[in-house]
């Protein structure tokens, strides 16, 4: 049956209005695990780093609907995570730095700012909007 809205692998795929949206249950549940990790940063509690890997997993998951920007408002996350990877393996505890909190806290509250990026145009990969203004 023919649409224009659909959803696909977590990603609402609107073309009335050429834009990838989240799907609201994956964001609330990034929104929690979010929360939870800030408060661990907080009270300078260990983070597991497979934890720390699932929720990092899941913040680039949103690249496709939000942009670029949750990989920049991660990456003080994805620093740690591979230093202590690297250094002591997947099973170790890491005190995260107050970088990582600061970087959650502004990802938290852009999840619904950034929410519905452009569709790139199938020809060059740029989106609609950039094709426009040329």
């Amino acid at each position: 049956m023919p649409a224009q809205r659909l959803c696909h692998q977590g990603v609402i795929i609107d073309s009335t209005q050429m834009r990838y949206y989240a799907v609201p249950e994956k964001l609330i549940v990034l929104q929690g695990l979010l929360r939870m990790v800030i408060g661990d940063i907080e009270h300078g509690r260990l983070v597991k780093a497979r934890q720390l890997a699932l929720i990092v997993g899941k913040v680039i998951s949103f690249r496709c609907s939000h942009g670029s920007v949750v990989q920049v408002l991660s990456r003080a996350a994805q620093h740690e995570l591979g230093k202590a990877v690297y250094y002591r393996g997947w099973e170790s505890d890491i005190l995260l730095p107050a970088s990582v909190a600061v970087e959650f806290k502004l990802l938290f509250t852009a999840l619904s700012e950034f929410d519905g990026q452009f569709i790139p145009h199938a020809g060059g990969g740029k989106s609609v909007e950039l094709l426009k203004i040329r």
